[in-house]
């Protein structure tokens, strides 16, 4: 399709994997040399030669394998879902979309999403790529979200205000008579999942607004 394509890396070339197990939700990081090692080898010279410097290295070598907001952000502009982008368009990015909108909905609540829902996109994805990024979505209760068919998103905000879901309730709260950026939303919510997910301290990156 003709318009503006943002870069998007092949899946094999992504370092970040998020997943699901004994419901909890991870982000996986891989570089060229797994963290695994670093423990083992580390593990080894602490054993039989314990000191503050080899302790330190290790500490040092451990830091040096997270990734940096900058980098997990633009791997993050990679997850989203659309039925009118081919490179969005896959089941697996699909499921990629849930577990996120899944974690996010679960982190703010402190509960886990017990109804029929499915994937709201904000601003239509068939006007453009950008739309199916994930800051463009969030989780919206079926019924609801039936309804928001075809609608502009000045009436969308009503109907967003009956969800039970805080996503949507905080989104109505942020940007009812505001411009709406999906992209800003995107680092917004890289950022997010960074400081809270990760647990990695913030590093100045502007807010949402």
């Amino acid at each position: 399709m003709e318009g503006h394509h943002p870069k998007r890396r092949k899946d094999k070339y992504n370092p970040y994997t998020i997943y699901e197990k004994d419901g909890h939700y991870y982000i996986l990081f891989k570089d060229g040399q797994s963290v695994p090692y670093t423990v083992y080898k580390y593990a080894y010279q602490i054993e039989i030669n314990f000191s503050n410097r080899v302790l330190e290295e290790c500490l040092t070598r451990m830091r040096s394998k997270l990734p940096t907001l900058e980098s997990f952000t633009n791997s993050f502009k990679n997850v989203g879902w659309s039925h009118h982008w081919a490179v969005y368009e896959d089941s697996k990015n699909k499921e990629r979309c849930q577990l996120v909108l899944a974690l996010l909905e679960k982190y703010i609540s402190g509960r886990d999403i017990n109804m029929e829902v499915t994937i709201e996109h904000i601003l239509p994805d068939s006007e453009s790529i950008d739309n199916a990024q994930i800051g463009n979505l969030f989780y919206l209760e079926e019924r609801l979200n039936k309804r928001c068919d075809n609608k502009p998103l000045e009436e969308k905000f009503d109907i967003y205000s009956e969800s039970v879901l805080q996503c949507p309730q905080g989104f109505v709260q942020r940007y009812r008579g505001k411009e709406f950026n999906p992209e800003i939303r995107t680092k917004f919510l890289a950022k997010f999942l960074y400081n809270n997910v990760l647990g990695i301290p913030d590093q100045g990156i502007p807010n949402e607004e």
